[in-house]
């Protein structure tokens, strides 16, 4: 561990500085500085195993490489915190193996002053930490975790109804968003196709049942009118 005395354009070559590892190595290492330590044994043993199992947070500690001020730093920790109140898996959620937002808030305070500023124009906004609830309009990296998130539980055998009350979003706006990140995410593709055949075989349905009932009124309509007797008297 070192104290590097010169200016780094972004987190990632800062971090790499300070704490002696090289670039292949950074999620890695940053991964599993940022977990419980009471978590890193199990977390090992899964990263070798199952290392997809934290996509999740290589994404993020991806993202977190590439920034090089406060506002983006918190914009991430917000991340961190939102995903793990909507985090329901069990290895992440119960047992725990994912990043920790307070130790990489730490990590970032120890070396936030080696990292150049960047400047901003006056108008230019900081990031945007999303909210826990799923936003339709939403198209950060949040979001395409969130929906990864539901892809898994959909493919788990969660029911769609229950998936969309937890993200509190409905189905319209579900498809909308799979649409909209679909171009990197395959399984995005497959689970907007599968939904909108659901809900076509459900429209044929509906319409074959509403069609059933309409040719069972017309033969009871038949069958009163040939069961009505002839008025012989207009003869």
């Amino acid at each position: 561990m070192s104290s590097p005395n010169k200016s780094f354009h972004n987190f990632k070559d800062a971090y790499c500085a300070y704490y002696g590892c090289n670039e292949g190595s950074f999620v890695r290492n940053l991964f599993f500085r940022s977990m419980l330590p009471t978590r890193r044994p199990l977390g090992w043993v899964t990263w070798i195993i199952n290392r997809e199992l934290f996509s999740l947070d290589i994404d993020l500690i991806e993202q977190m490489g590439r920034i090089s001020s406060g506002r983006e730093a918190t914009a991430i920790m917000g991340e961190v915190d939102a995903l793990k109140r909507v985090e329901r898996s069990f290895w992440r959620g119960v047992i725990g193996l994912r990043s920790n937002s307070r130790r990489l808030n730490n990590i970032w305070k120890r070396i936030e002053f080696s990292i150049e500023r960047p400047e901003l124009a006056p108008e230019q906004k900081s990031p945007r930490i999303s909210s826990a609830a799923f936003a339709p309009e939403d198209s950060s990296a949040l979001a395409v975790r969130r929906l990864r998130q539901a892809h898994t539980d959909i493919v788990n055998g969660q029911p769609l109804e229950k998936v969309l009350a937890g993200l509190r979003v409905g189905r319209e706006s579900f498809l909308k968003q799979l649409e909209e990140h679909s171009s990197n995410n395959p399984g995005f593709v497959w689970l907007r196709d599968r939904l909108m055949r659901e809900e076509r075989i459900r429209q044929l349905e509906e319409d074959n049942a509403n069609l059933s009932r309409t040719v069972s009124a017309l033969a009871v309509e038949v069958q009163s009118l040939r069961g009505t007797p002839v008025n012989r008297t207009l003869a």
